[in-house]
């Protein structure tokens, strides 16, 4: 019988407050190795604070973060990797003089930097611009940049603070694609993201925040199971529907209801769905909405997503 897992960062009981308001309020997570975690939240639920604590750029006020069983050290900065959200690298140094410059400041010198640089040109697709002004690349290269410097000294751990926003679709790709070879090569990538997609692709686990506190935390696959039912009964509607979302939760307490824009999405039991949609069909009639399409489809995290937070809010 295999023994369990070891977390390689243990968090305990993180709790932090900024001017009397809770940010945190007691939240417990293990990262283990080879696995991409996600965050997922609103804004001002936490993940950003939390992430800084992990980072070592914030103090909690009360629990303790663990790396490799210790706690926050001169041992443990060597072996994270950081890539804020923001650009970081210096815009008038070229794209490998920023790359050997972090290298330094990370004491890595000589024939290995070198090394290292051209590795992670190669890795990213950045040789031809490896002698361009930062200031003059698109913001999705300047991503990849940012990505090479914070990872250039080769760390066991790699915190990622929204890594797509903004970016077009085929550099999107290309950056899930890294995280998913980081992941490959033994590494610990953590990341948060509002992109709920994102975190289907990527995550092992993910956990979902919420007001300071981890509401649910599992795989993308048993946080669908768990949450979000089985299927997902989609009406399309000639017009946005008024006043309707109350209205149908009151009409269907057992559902899950989401309505967006024209669209109305009502998560049911397995093998509920069509009686579900006859019903929702007539409840629309009744309310004079002519309704365009239905589709039954397989929840994803979007809806684990709304069902987690607004069982948080009830």
């Amino acid at each position: 019988m295999s023994s369990p897992r070891k977390p390689i960062v243990e968090v305990k009981d993180i709790s932090k407050s900024y001017s009397g308001r809770v940010v945190l309020d007691g939240v417990f997570l293990e990262l283990y190795e080879a696995e991409v975690f996600g965050f997922l939240g609103p804004n001002g639920a936490g993940k950003s604070t939390l992430m800084k604590i992990l980072m070592g750029l914030e103090k909690a006020d009360k629990g303790n973060v663990l790396f490799f069983g210790k706690k926050f050290n001169w041992e443990t900065r060597p072996k994270i990797g950081i890539v804020p959200q923001e650009d970081f690298v210096y815009k008038n140094f070229s794209v490998r003089e920023n790359i050997l410059f972090f290298g330094l400041l990370n004491n890595i010198m000589g024939d290995e930097l070198n090394k290292r640089a051209d590795f992670l040109l190669e890795w990213l697709g950045l040789q031809k611009f490896e002698k361009i002004r930062a200031e003059a690349l698109s913001g999705g290269y300047r991503k990849l940049l940012n990505i090479a410097c914070s990872i250039v000294h080769d760390p066991q751990i790699i915190f990622l603070d929204e890594p797509t926003v903004a970016l077009d679709p085929v550099i999107r790709q290309g950056v899930w694609e890294k995280i998913v070879e980081m992941r490959e090569k033994k590494k610990t990538v953590c990341l948060t993201t509002h992109y709920l997609d994102e975190a289907r692709v990527l995550c092992d686990r993910i956990a979902i925040m919420f007001q300071g506190k981890i509401r649910a935390k599992d795989t993308p696959e048993n946080l669908i199971e768990n949450y979000a039912g089985k299927e997902v009964v989609v009406l399309r509607l000639e017009e946005k529907p008024e006043n309707i979302p109350a209205e149908l939760s009151k009409e269907f307490p057992s559902y899950s209801v989401q309505v967006s824009g024209n669209e109305v999405s009502i998560v049911v039991p397995k093998r509920s769905s069509f009686e579900a949609m006859g019903k929702l069909s007539g409840f629309f009639e009744r309310k004079k909405l002519k309704v365009l399409s239905s589709t039954i489809k397989q929840p994803g995290i979007d809806e684990v997503f709304f069902a987690v937070t607004k069982e948080t809010k009830s």
